[in-house]
């Protein structure tokens, strides 16, 4: 069952926000979290409803996501980009 998630997941991350058809994406706004639901669950459940947890459209936007396979948290990121000024 393993490879049938990796290839889900490839094809998530891999969708070209140039090249989609935005007909076919959910909007976020459309998500209704159960916060009831123990965690696990509510990952389930948003991902169900989702579609795609890396693109999706907000409004009128499409929005990408993409994560870095980095130890670095955003708090890293946010100091590191601060000391540049």
């Amino acid at each position: 069952m393993q490879p049938q998630i990796s290839a889900f997941h490839s094809s998530c991350k891999d969708v070209d926000i140039r090249t989609v058809d935005r007909n076919t994406l959910v909007d976020i706004n459309d998500v209704n979290i159960d916060k009831k639901l123990p965690r696990e669950q509510r990952l389930k459940d948003y991902v169900r409803q989702i579609g795609n947890p890396y693109c999706y459209k907000c409004g009128e936007a499409i929005v990408k996501i993409s994560f870095s396979e980095t130890t670095a948290t955003l708090e890293d990121r946010i100091e590191n980009y601060l000391k540049t000024f």
